[in-house]
């Protein structure tokens, strides 16, 4: 009997042994490898996080909205298993929000919640590959208990790089040392193009590599691809007096190996000298895409570098942007009347603004109340007792005034009640016309006055489908966008709203077009919902090379429009000027003089500063601002350019990356212009009864409020003629 029960026990045992050590699918018994939420578990609340599942297969991730309400970002049903990685994208709502992990068919396989404190959106967050090179220590003071300005993750293990551009859409930063070399050796070719396609779609790398640049470098790794080399580097030694000069050294530092960085493009930062005394950059910075390379001739990590009490000086002059002087702080806005601090506050509180959304302004409920107690007192006295001299007639003018009114009341609150859905857009469209890269940015807000759940789907419009490559176009992603709090205003939400129905995000990873749509998507009676869609492309047309320089100076040649359609109000922005074109500039059209317009400081023309005598005065900004979307948007493009929070009053941190005052050199400039219909055509169905989405539903007539359309495109410059 004891020998029939151990057999029996270690049948189970070896059974249980079996499954654990099994691979979890979908359906299956979860096994005890935890979800890994975030890069390193750092995260940001309303940006793109990635998740890292411990199985494969089809799968459902439900997490809560900026609104508080449930949703599932789902695979679709006809992605096969095999074309699915570990890795999944979601857009967490609130701090601390839940996750909770589905098979396709909804048997939970696993439960997890994000961090209690995400990284906030004005601090700025780096991910390094290598040595930290200070980076971590940026800004901190043990004595005044201050943490550091940047938060930092140090990736040791290349398994943990996400494998698509969205789990790198919330850094600020990349940094990468030579001493990272065996690491990205390691990574994996969809990790790869994901992060070549971040930097593409705005993203900054900080390269630091000098005597090591031989082993850290090979043609198709990731510093091979980031800078343009054309043959393998070389190494010199180089004499330090011009870094020791430009961070203000008073340590005299040692002779250094340097490796030679590419010059046939780009510009230099910093140049210093050979032992020899040649010249020689010491920082470089290339354009990629719409992002940003700099690369540092040096090993930072080593003498006599390593240790350099000024080395946090030299990495905040080579990437200022990246690394701020000082901690951010959370300055109030300079209106009352507003709730944010941010300009996306701003553009959210223009996007929520709707003529018929049927609510009573205070002024004209006011003059009703006042128009009411004045018939009530005096007029009721004098028209029915003096007048009509009939005293029993006010039992009847009395509740017909106030079924007049009550009557008036609900026919404006009615108004719009049956009126079709309303809905609010602003797409920013970029495009590097010399590298033919582009990305595209749309965010959204629907109004609906009775309740209902929507379908929501975006594709490429025909008219602008001509000038993108088919096979390279990635997206449109469609998600929530936007969160309770300082930078998009309104009250933190913190519980869940159990009101509405959870809705879906459904991404399509299959085949080389990724794409996503949303799936029941609920709204209250007289409520408005706000969304974004993100994707980048290929830009296929020929911009040209007719635009040069004379003396160094002045724009002179031809300036064509790249694109198939018009572009409105355009502009042409070199360096700090900016030439004024034609109210429409038809597709295809050529300007053959530029220098026959008239250039404006577009400063100036952000700030309407104008002169008078010998004194100049700017338009002040109105903070409040929400009926003029077109004038938010210009400022917003050029933040910097405008003169950023000191002109604003407001912080420019979500959306900082669409800010491109810093993307023009003397070798580029800036075709600026507003498209007459979008890029993107959105696609809005009533939600079927059981759920489902119908793709074949016809589309529910929408009318438009604000809405605008910006088109931003960088084209060559010759050299000085």
């Amino acid at each position: 009997m004891r020998r029939l029960c151990g057999l029996f026990c270690a049948v189970l045992l070896g059974a249980a042994g079996a499954f654990a050590d099994s691979p979890d699918t979908p359906g299956s018994p979860p096994s005890a490898e935890p979800v890994r939420i975030g890069v390193d578990g750092q995260y940001r609340v309303g940006q793109w996080t990635p998740v890292r599942v411990p199985f494969d297969g089809p799968l459902q991730l439900e997490t809560v909205d900026g609104d508080g309400v449930r949703v599932r970002y789902r695979d679709t049903a006809d992605n096969p298993a095999s074309s699915l990685s570990q890795w999944r994208y979601v857009i967490p709502g609130k701090a601390a929000a839940p996750l909770v992990v589905r098979s396709q068919e909804g048997t939970v396989q696993r439960e997890a919640r994000f961090a209690d404190q995400p990284i906030a959106v004005d601090r700025r967050w780096v991910m390094i590959l290598g040595d930290p090179i200070g980076v971590d220590q940026l800004g901190a003071n043990e004595l005044l208990n201050q943490e550091a300005t940047v938060a930092t993750t140090i990736v040791t293990d290349a398994a943990d790089l996400p494998d698509h551009w969205l789990g790198y859409d919330s850094l600020d930063g990349l940094v990468i040392s030579a001493g990272s070399a065996p690491l990205l050796d390691q990574i994996s070719d969809a990790s790869l193009e994901a992060i070549l396609t971040w930097v593409e779609r705005g993203g900054f790398v900080l390269v630091t590599f000098g005597e090591n640049a031989v082993a850290a470098y090979r043609e198709d790794s990731l510093v091979g691809r980031l800078l343009p080399y054309q043959k393998p580097p070389v190494t010199f030694q180089m004499e330090p007096s011009a870094i020791e000069s430009f961070t203000n050294s008073q340590r005299k530092l040692e002779p250094f190996m340097a490796a030679v960085l590419p010059v046939e493009e780009g510009e230099a930062v910093l140049v210093g000298r050979l032992l020899d005394r040649r010249p020689l950059p010491f920082a470089m910075r290339y354009r990629r895409g719409l992002g940003n390379v700099v690369a540092i001739a040096a090993d930072l990590d080593q003498a006599p570098f390593e240790g350099w009490e000024q080395r946090n000086d030299l990495l905040a002059g080579m990437a200022a942007d990246l690394f701020p002087s000082s901690p951010p702080r959370s300055k109030p806005p300079r209106s009352s009347d507003i709730h944010y601090n941010d300009m996306a506050g701003q553009i959210r509180a223009n996007l929520d603004r709707f003529a018929n959304a049927g609510s009573l302004p205070f002024a004209i409920l006011a003059a009703l109340l006042i128009l009411l107690f004045l018939y009530i007192g005096p007029i009721d006295f004098l028209l029915v007792n003096r007048w009509l001299k009939r005293p029993l007639l006010g039992w009847l003018t009395f509740p017909v005034m106030i079924a007049a009114v009550s009557l008036f009341l609900i026919s404006w609150t009615l108004k719009g009640q049956y009126a079709q859905p309303q809905l609010n857009r602003l797409e920013i469209i970029d495009i590097n016309g010399i590298q033919k890269t582009g990305r595209g940015f749309r965010w959204d807000v629907l109004y609906a006055s009775q309740a209902a759940k929507f379908d929501v789907s975006l594709s490429v419009s025909d008219s602008f489908r001509s000038s993108i490559s088919e096979e390279k176009l990635s997206g449109p992603f469609t998600a929530p966008f936007g969160y309770s709090g300082a930078p998009f205003g309104g009250i933190e939400i913190q519980l869940e709203d159990q009101r509405l129905p959870a809705y879906d995000v459904f991404l399509d990873w299959n085949g080389k077009r990724p794409a996503g749509s949303m799936s029941g998507l609920p709204l209250a009676p007289s409520s408005s919902k706000g969304f974004a869609s993100w994707w980048d492309f290929d830009f296929t047309p020929d911009v040209g090379n007719r635009l040069a320089r004379r003396n160094r100076a002045e724009l002179i040649g031809a300036l064509p429009n790249p694109l198939s359609v018009d572009i409105l109000d355009g502009m042409l922005l070199d360096r700090d000027r900016v030439y004024t074109l034609p109210s429409r500039f038809r597709a295809g059209q050529t300007i053959e003089r530029v220098e026959d317009l008239r250039p404006r400081l577009l400063r100036w023309l952000l700030t309407k500063r104008k002169k008078v005598g010998d004194l100049t005065s700017s338009e002040p900004w109105d903070q409040a601002e929400d009926s003029d979307l077109a004038k938010v948007a210009e400022v917003f493009g050029f933040y910097g350019i405008a003169g950023g929070e000191s002109y604003t009053g407001l912080a420019n941190d979500p959306l900082r990356q669409f800010d491109l005052s810093e993307i023009l050199t003397d070798e580029t400039v800036l075709l600026i212009g507003r498209l007459e219909e979008p890029s993107t055509t959105l696609k809005l169905t009533a939600s079927a009864a059981d759920g489902s989405s119908d793709s074949e539903a016809s589309a529910l007539p929408v009318s438009t409020g604000q809405a605008v359309s910006l088109v931003r495109i960088l084209l060559p410059v010759q050299a000085d003629r």
